[in-house]
């Protein structure tokens, strides 16, 4: 018996020391992977975007002579010094990267003096000539010579991403063995204990047995169970631990995903005179803590000077919702740049995404014509943005045909300047006829409006209140939600309003309106109408920060759905006629395809 006692012992001492071995084993794995792996190959995709970024935009300007392209590769530019130092420290200790790394940033210095720098003075100096000749000199290969290294580089860091998998997974072996040997001792134990130690003992041990293989094959969504005597469950609790950790480091810190993340993160949008005639655009998202999901905003220049802007949330999370989000934010820039107005730029989308299951999004598409304040959009299902105005302005906004004739009405109107004074309070007098009209048509259908079981039409003017001299208003849909089970049809219309000296337009996902607090409680559209209303007066920039902020007073903590805010603001200076054209010249190049 004694014997007995003695074996069980050792090789419980054994099995613990190799449970700890493996357990150290496994943790230096998950760290290298962590820290050192996975952020060099975030940093050198990065890198290698830049690069690509910065030559494409060089050769589109000695191909066009167009300006515009030297906005993307001075941002390049900006980008890469910091994006190498980034990835030279993070390679430290990582094999051959360090070297590999040092010799990519050398070649792309080659490059920059040998080749862009020359080509860009050539260019400045009017001597296209000498700039393409430049371009086709034995130093151009070196940036091909730069792409090969990239390539190497990204081969070395596959290879020590699998060893790093290989080594995790010895050390889960070697785990599953110290469970083994525990077992075995368990066993050796039992022959000196009754039946009823073994069933309280041997029991919990196979379920987390049980589990530890399941986890091994490959299920990594499998809980190990943690019930049992308070040995077993601290075992348990330490796999089921590790196994969490892993399924993070899979799931949450994996390329594909760090690139989705890049690929749907707007460039910050600040811009004071944006279009010119007193225009300024803000915007803000603030991802939910640990999670992919799927708001996006995007703000661009389309052809005439005009403004493009897309708000838009893709249902769950994830990276299936992270590439769904990224197909519909091309989709549509790329259907606005062809000229669609925001109904049909959401018709194509559906129809060219096709078929993808009960995946679905809400999204508001605007236009803005600088020039008379004109915004044509669609709201697709999307929390109704809200239109904040001086009260003392009647209120203009049509549906389908009719906003072409709100348009060219918006041009009569908007361009007489100081003249024709009289005509003006003519006009406003029609308009504020017209406002009363439409107001009694509002009160005679508010029951069908109010009806939470069907959306508000197109056309239908959404809730709105006056309060201390601002009057918001909430945009309602204007057609259905953006989903494959609506592909073929016409279910969406484009409205139009105009926003006058001191209107805004405060367009957000609902990662605002539902956020909630400690007793489950929701914000709520009226306090996000009441935080709108109240900072109307202090511009975008202060207007979104205290949106933010009251949200965040409501409901500290983590966020668990993305948080995005856009705000287009028009001053109270009236542009005088001919000066839109003269501040064309003036405008940054927001050239389609770029973020605001």
């Amino acid at each position: 018996m004694t014997w007995l006692v003695v074996v069980a012992v050792a090789l419980a001492l054994a099995s613990l020391g190799l449970a700890l071995y493996a357990g150290a084993r496994s943790r230096s794995a998950i760290d290298t992977w962590n820290h050192g792996v996975e952020p060099v190959y975030a940093s050198e995709a990065l890198l290698s975007a830049a690069y690509a970024e910065q030559q494409s935009s060089l050769r589109g300007y000695l191909l066009t002579a167009d300006p515009g392209y030297l906005g993307a590769y001075r941002t390049a530019s900006a980008v890469i010094p910091d994006a190498q130092a980034k990835a030279v420290a993070e390679a430290q200790g990582l094999g051959r990267l360090p070297a590999m790394i040092d010799e990519q940033i050398a070649t792309h210095q080659r490059w920059t003096t040998t080749v862009a720098q020359p080509e860009l003075a050539a260019m400045s100096a009017g001597d296209r000539a000498k700039a393409q000749v430049i371009e086709s000199s034995p130093g151009a290969r070196e940036f091909g010579a730069n792409e090969n290294l990239n390539s190497a580089i990204r081969a070395e860091i596959a290879t020590l991403r699998a060893d790093a998998i290989q080594e995790n997974n010895r050390a889960l072996n070697m785990l599953m063995g110290a469970l083994i040997a525990a077992v075995v001792t368990t066993l050796l134990v039992g022959a000196v204990v009754t039946v009823a130690g073994r069933r309280l003992v041997l029991t919990p041990v196979r379920r987390v047995l049980g589990s530890v293989r399941t986890v091994a094959s490959g299920n990594y969504t499998h809980q190990v169970p943690t019930t049992g005597p308070a040995e077993v469950a601290d075992l348990a609790r330490g796999v089921e631990a590790m196994r969490l950790r892993l399924v993070e480091a899979l799931g949450q810190q994996g390329p594909s995903v760090v690139a989705l993340r890049a690929a749907l993160a707007p460039a910050p949008v600040h811009t004071t005179d944006p279009l010119g005639s007193g225009w300024e655009i803000a915007g803000r998202l603030i991802p939910a803590e640990g999670l992919l999901a799927g708001d996006w905003f995007d703000a661009f220049t389309l052809e005439g000077g005009r403004l493009g802007l897309v708000v838009g949330d893709v249902s769950g999370h994830g990276s299936p919702a992270g590439v769904h989000a990224l197909r519909l934010k091309y989709l549509m820039r790329a259907a606005l740049a062809c000229g669609a107005d925001p109904a049909e730029a959401i018709r194509e989308s559906v129809n060219a995404l096709g078929d993808v299951g009960e995946m679905f999004a809400t999204v508001f598409i605007a236009i803005l014509d600088p020039a008379d304040g004109l915004v044509r959009y669609t709201n697709a299902g999307h929390p109704g943005p809200l239109h904040l105005r001086p009260s003392s302005r009647p209120y203009h906004r049509s549906v389908g045909a009719d906003s072409a004739g709100a348009r060219e009405d918006a041009g009569q109107r908007e361009d007489t300047g100081q003249q024709d004074h009289d005509s003006r309070q003519n006009n406003a007098s029609r308009e504020n006829n017209a406002s009363r009209q439409n107001n009694a048509s509002r009160q005679n259908n508010a029951s069908r409006q109010d009806r939470p079981s069907r959306p508000a039409r197109a056309g239908q003017r959404g809730g709105h209140e006056t309060r201390d001299g601002i009057e918001a208003t909430s945009l309602p849909p204007t057609g259905p939600l953006v989903a494959s089970l609506f592909e073929g049809g016409h279910m969406w219309e484009t409205a139009t309003l105009r926003l006058g000296p001191d209107d805004l337009l405060v367009c957000y996902t609902d990662g605002l309106t539902e956020a909630r607090d400690g007793a489950g409680t929701q914000f709520g559209p009226n306090r996000l109408r009441a935080a709108a209303r109240a900072h109307a007066h202090e511009g975008p920039i202060r207007l979104l920060d205290s949106l933010f902020t009251a949200v965040a007073a409501f409901a500290p903590g983590r966020a668990t759905d993305d948080r995005t805010g856009v705000v287009l603001a028009r001053s109270p200076r009236r542009a005088i006629p001919g000066q839109e054209r003269s501040a064309q010249a003036e405008r940054p190049n927001l050239s389609p395809g770029r973020e605001a």
